[in-house]
């Protein structure tokens, strides 16, 4: 725990982003979010901040939703992402339930001529 504390300090993410462990019923909780313009902002950090939670942490599990309206990653810019970490182990998945982002949660956007 100590380790993951010390790590969390370390990041030097923007306001729009957030890490903090908080406890829960006894239980240890990373707890993750923001919502930062661009993914160069955090994004290598947050991928070895998960990295190692993997290999040091294996018993941990969790979800982290994304969307890189901006990249060309397998899921698009108009979709969303989920890294799951389960035993040991992170792997990317496209999201069912809020993809496509338009329109399953945005009306498209036309522009208006003037």
């Amino acid at each position: 725990m100590n380790e993951l504390r010390a790590r969390v300090a370390l990041l030097d993410w923007p306001a729009s982003a957030i890490a903090e462990i908080q406890n829960f019923n006894g239980e240890h909780v990373l707890h993750l979010n923001g919502c930062p313009n661009h993914r160069s902002a955090c994004g290598p950090a947050l991928d070895a901040l998960l990295g190692w939670m993997a290999r040091a942490a294996p018993g941990s599990y969790g979800l982290l939703y994304w969307r890189d309206d901006e990249g060309d990653t397998p899921a698009g810019s108009n979709n969303f992402q989920v890294t799951v970490l389960a035993q040991g182990t992170l792997t990317v998945r496209l999201d069912p339930f809020l993809s496509p982002r338009v329109p399953t949660l945005e009306d498209g956007w036309e522009p208006d001529g003037d």
